[in-house]
């Protein structure tokens, strides 16, 4: 690893949830319709409470149905995602997906620590181990992305 990947993997620990600094050139390219149709059902169900990545102001932002939404007038509506959110959750989770260090920031920063995760920004466990079925399919389309 050269020096910018872990003076960015470091920043990544001490500011939270950021990805680190990449280009979009340099990010991996999971599958998309993967991703829309595996990853981002557990995303929004696990990750876009308003207290938590459903913010504007967190760097790994989720949009979801009945939550945050692009469009500040459909918060809260149950209703499909728009296109343009999906390829922006796509995009946000594909910059994640970069090895801060230990691991893709999108499945070590919601691992528990105790099971080989990082501290996560609020402290709080997505996922207890890794065996759990929703990190394995996370785990499989980072995978599919290599």
């Amino acid at each position: 690893m050269n020096l910018r990947g872990i003076i960015a993997g470091i920043a990544v620990v001490v500011s939270g949830c950021g990805p680190p600094a990449s280009t979009p050139e340099d990010l991996p390219r999971p599958d998309y319709d993967e991703f829309v149709s595996e990853v981002q059902p557990i995303l929004a169900q696990r990750c876009a409470n308003p207290s938590c990545h459903g913010a504007t102001s967190r760097p790994f932002s989720v949009y979801a149905a009945e939550a945050h939404r692009r469009d500040k007038s459909r918060v809260f509506y149950d209703e499909a995602l728009s296109e343009g959110e999906l390829r922006a959750n796509y995009d946000r989770a594909r910059s994640f997906v970069v090895d801060g260090g230990t691991g893709p920031l999108l499945l070590v920063k919601p691992l528990a620590e105790e099971a080989g995760g990082i501290r996560h920004g609020d402290g709080e466990d997505v996922f207890m181990s890794p065996s759990e079925r929703e990190y394995r399919i996370i785990e499989d389309w980072i995978e599919g992305g290599r």
